[in-house]
């Protein structure tokens, strides 16, 4: 997988699990979705540095 690969799979994954997170009713489950989504946050973070690329929100509104 290339870095552009990996940064749209973790950028990805990072608003899925950010917006389980803020819509789930079991707080666990939110707790756990969250940190998903910052771990996946943080992996944009550091490919995108990696690759020169700057660094901009990974979510697209």
């Amino acid at each position: 997988m290339t870095d552009p690969d990996q940064i749209n799979y973790h950028s990805t994954r990072a608003a899925a699990e950010l917006d389980r997170g803020l819509t789930t009713q079991v707080l666990p489950a939110a707790r756990a979705h969250l940190r998903l989504a910052s771990l996946h946050f943080e992996r944009v973070r550091q490919l995108a540095r990696d690759a020169g690329e700057p660094i901009t929100s990974p979510l697209r509104m």
